[in-house]
């Protein structure tokens, strides 16, 4: 803007077209290249619709939701051991002068209870020699890898993963959703605040200014007006930390909806509601314990506590594993069809087993996850107990915010007849300004203080909702 004001004046340098063009340019550049945002409409936003861009937006429920889908992949991952495998192999050299290749297909599958399949198509040359061979392997654990239990531990683990992160998530989104509540109301109440310290420091300003007159003809002192002038003076401080308040509070609903700060943001007219409701803490436990979140992790990490106990007990079994493998196959000294007669048969059978006699180590850690499964008992009783105390502390803060609203609204009656009667005595000089002055500043504070009772009050049901689970649903 001053560029194009430098323009309107004449330029120092005259005659000089170069000079001229070169200063338009660089006008145009930098009007060309102001923010869009400047131009843009403000953002219109409803509670409802608040919480719609919030939960669509934040970057920090972006990345639960990433948390979800890396779980997931963890999943697939699991379950692909047991899919086909078909591994291809090759390999040739020479060997005292014997050139030799062979390659190959191996086709193997395990199953969930342990058992692994495997098919092997293979053909070899080894100087002037061909050979051909196909086998079939067999292996079975017998006793402590057998079994779906421990064979499909790392699909477990993946699921209690995959409903851990979307838990997570829940969590995730009823946090941005409470703090977009309460950055909501906040925008609400500073708002208002600033319109009630604009009107009182205009109130107090014809206090100032009425003062001054009668003092000037007789009728008041110079006392009336510096206490009028020291009440504007503050009305304007609480006008100067309202407003600062009120952009803070902006400020931090557009980091919460993921909106540039250079946007400007208009909240739709809400009202203020603060219907006392009558809460039965009985029926609020019960659908706590049902929907809770932190009961819900506990119970399904105890769960999985408990599986891995199993596993750890199962694996107290000794280490015993039969293999079974056939092979057919021909060779000849020519590749011709000889090649591929397979004519000679050989099998193999044998046991194997590695288990230590005394089994320490695996004894030892199955005690350690029965002492792990106490544990997640004990957690899961604290979560309870953390629960009921989160859910008592709350209702009795709603129940003390209704009171506390019934009585500012009790004070702010009394403050209005105290400031018609303090009026009533200064119109007809039976006091000085000072009742009325005080009883204004009195019902201005109890104005202030019933709307933060009422926005506290309506957070707290938010809150409330969020402990006991149903803040999303």
């Amino acid at each position: 803007m001053r560029l194009i004001l430098f323009l309107s004046k004449p330029l120092a340098v005259k005659g000089n077209m170069h000079f001229t063009l070169f200063i338009f340019i660089v006008c145009f550049s930098v009007v060309s290249s102001s923010p869009l945002n400047a131009n843009e409409s403000p953002v219109r936003l409803s509670l409802e619709q608040a919480i719609e861009i919030a939960l669509k937006n934040n970057r920090t429920i972006i990345n639960a939701q990433n948390s979800v889908n890396s779980a997931k992949l963890n999943l697939s991952t699991a379950h692909s051991n047991f899919d086909l495998k078909i591994r291809p192999f090759a390999g040739g050299g020479i060997t005292d002068g014997d050139q030799n290749f062979n390659s190959g297909l191996n086709f193997s599958k395990n199953l969930e209870y342990g058992m692994q399949v495997s098919f092997s198509p293979y053909m070899s040359k080894n100087d002037e020699d061909y050979a051909t061979s196909v086998g079939l392997a067999l292996e079975i654990p017998l006793f402590k890898n057998f079994g779906k239990l421990v064979n499909t531990q790392n699909i477990k683990s993946s699921e209690f993963s995959i409903r851990s992160s979307e838990r997570a998530l829940v969590q995730t989104k009823e946090n941005i959703v409470l703090e977009t509540v309460t950055s909501f109301y906040n925008i609400i109440e500073q708002k208002k605040n600033v319109e009630m310290n604009q009107m009182l420091a205009e109130r107090f300003k014809r206090h100032t200014a009425i003062a001054q007159i009668k003092t000037d003809v007789g009728l008041a002192q110079p006392l009336d007006v510096y206490r009028a002038q020291i009440k504007e003076k503050d009305a304007q401080v609480s006008l100067t930390d309202s407003l600062e308040k009120l952009q803070t509070a902006c400020n931090n609903l557009k980091s919460v909806l993921s909106i540039p700060q250079s946007r400007e943001i208009e909240l739709h007219d809400t009202p203020v509601d603060s219907t006392i409701t009558k809460l039965n803490i009985n029926q609020i436990e019960a659908i706590a314990f049902e929907n809770s979140i932190e009961i819900k992790n506990a119970l399904d990490s105890l769960n999985e506590k408990k599986r891995a106990a199993k596993i750890a007990e199962h694996y107290l079994l000794p280490d015993l594993t039969v293999f079974f493998d056939y092979t057919r196959s021909g060779n000849d000294n020519d590749f011709n069809n000889d090649v591929f007669r397979l004519s000679e048969d050989s099998w193999r059978v044998y046991l194997t087993s590695s288990s230590d006699f005394k089994r320490t180590s695996e004894k030892n850690s199955y005690r350690q996850s029965l002492i792990t499964v106490r544990s997640g008992e004990l957690e899961l009783a604290n979560q309870k107990d953390q629960l009921g105390k989160e859910i008592k502390n709350q209702v009795d803060f709603l129940e003390k915010s209704q009171e506390r609203i019934a009585i500012l609204e009790q004070q702010i009656q009394k403050a209005m007849g105290k400031l018609e009667l303090s009026k009533i005595k200064f119109n007809n000089g039976m006091a000085d300004n000072f009742d009325m002055i005080e009883a204004e500043t009195e019902l201005h504070q109890a104005k202030l203080n019933l709307l933060s009772a009422q926005i506290d009050y309506i957070i707290a049901t938010y809150r409330l909702r969020k402990i006991i689970g149903t803040l999303i649903a």
